[in-house]
Order: structure tokens, then C-alpha cells, then sequence
């Protein structure tokens, strides 16, 4: 009869457990899961926003340039911005920002003994300017990075004096990629407290299925065993 009662109780057990399982599962999946989303949509909107301000001093840096030259007084304030923003978000673990030169832009630079040659640093850079696309990841290392392309004749390139040199001196037809836009994050202290929530919230997940299935156990020999064994005493009796 006590094999009988073990039986009936580790099947009960384990069909509780089980539907346990297949409803917490999900939850605490998708709770892991949106604390993801949020940190990456956090990322995202701070790349975003820098891209932003580098786009906007770029654009006015290239409106107001007079020569094609690096030592251009515009490029030297665009690059000196660039370089205090990036030491300044640096070094509270900020945005990384840099320009990408598409191919016929590094081309002319090159034919011209320019020094400036801003090439694609990784990836990412090269996706964005063969799809002309916004593109944005998180690396495996918690780095996330997006690159924003600038398309000739559109957005921000879309002012004629755009087309007066990038058309006129590289060949670069509206609707071709003149260069873009990059940011890079590191998340390596957010990643490492999201994956120290998400620990905590799958041990409290389990938690609760360990004691929800130990007050099932109380309750089936409270409730059922304790019956049986009552009604069994009785017919002895």
C-alpha cells in the first residue's frame, strides 16, 4: 500500500510539476527576454541620438568647407568634435562615433595624396554602405554598434552643394552611398546586470515551482493519503 501511495504521489507530482512548468516557462522567458529588448532599445535611442550630432556638425562642416584639402578649417573643427566627444562619452563608458568613406570617396582621396582615408572598420560599416541601410547589432563581446548610411541626393545629402563635389569631382550619381555614420557602445557592465537579473529571476522562477509542488505534496497526503489511510484502518478494523 506504501508503494501504492509513493506511486500515486510521484505521478501527481510529477503532472503538476510539469503543467508548472509549461505556464512559468513562458513568463519568465518573456521577462528575460523584455529586460533584453529594453537595454537594446536604450543602446539603439543613445546611438541614435549621437549619430544625430555628428550628422548635424558633419553636414554644416562639409556646407561650410571652401577645399577639398584635409587641413579644410571645417574638417579640423569636425574632427576636433568628434575626438572631445568621443574622449568625453568615453570615458563614462559612452558613444564611440567615426565617418565611413564609401568606396569612390576613398578613391578620390587616395588619387588626390589625401591622408583622410576613413575606410569601413568593420562589418557592420560594410553591410550599411552595400545596402544603404541602417544597420545595428549587439556583438557577442557587448558591443553595440550601428551604422547609418548617407545616400547622395537624400536626407542630409540631399543639399545641392552635396552633389557639387561629391557628383562633380567623384563621380558618386544621386542614389549612390557618399559614406555613413558610426557608433559603437559598450554594454559590458549593462549585459552583465541584465544576465545577473535574468539568473535571478530564473532562480526565483524555480523557486516557486520547488515550493508550489512541495504545498501540492502536503496537501495530496493531507487531503488524499491521509483518507486512504484512514478508511484502510477502519476496514482492518
Amino acid at each position: 500500500m506504501g508503494g501504492n501511495r509513493l506511486s500515486v504521489t510521484a505521478v501527481m507530482v510529477l503532472v503538476v510539476g510539469t503543467v508548472l512548468a509549461v505556464l512559468l516557462v513562458p513568463v519568465v522567458g518573456y521577462r528575460v527576454y523584455s529586460e533584453y529588448v529594453q537595454l537594446s532599445d536604450k543602446a539603439a535611442n543613445e546611438a541614435q541620438a549621437a549619430l544625430d550630432m555628428l550628422e548635424s556638425v558633419h553636414v554644416n562642416s562639409m556646407l561650410e568647407r571652401r577645399e577639398t584639402e584635409d587641413l579644410d578649417p571645417a574638417i579640423n573643427v569636425l574632427n576636433g568634435t568628434m575626438e572631445l566627444f568621443s574622449q568625453t562619452s568615453g570615458r563614462h563608458g559612452g558613444v564611440s562615433l567615426w565617418l565611413v568613406m564609401a568606396p569612390k570617396v576613398i578613391d578620390f582621396q587616395k588619387a588626390n595624396g589625401q591622408n583622410e582615408i576613413e575606410g569601413p572598420q568593420d562589418e557592420i560599416d560594410e553591410i550599411a554602405l552595400e545596402s544603404k541601410a541602417v544597420q545595428s547589432n549587439i556583438s557577442d563581446q557587448s558591443i553595440f554598434r550601428m551604422t547609418r548610411p548617407v545616400v547622395l541626393g537624400e536626407g542630409s545629402a540631399s543639399n545641392p552643394k552635396c552633389a557639387s563635389c561629391h557628383q562633380a569631382l567623384m563621380d558618386i550619381q544621386p542614389g549612390e552611398v557618399i559614406g555613413a555614420y558610426a557608433a559603437r557602445i559598450d554594454l559590458s557592465g549593462a549585459m552583465a546586470m541584465w544576465k545577473q537579473k535574468s539568473a535571478f529571476i530564473i532562480l526565483a522562477g524555480a523557486m516557486l515551482i520547488a515550493l508550489m509542488l512541495g504545498m501540492i505534496v502536503a496537501l495530496i497526503k493531507w487531503l488524499v493519503l491521509k483518507p486512504i489511510d484512514e478508511l484502510v484502518l477502519a476496514t482492518d478494523r
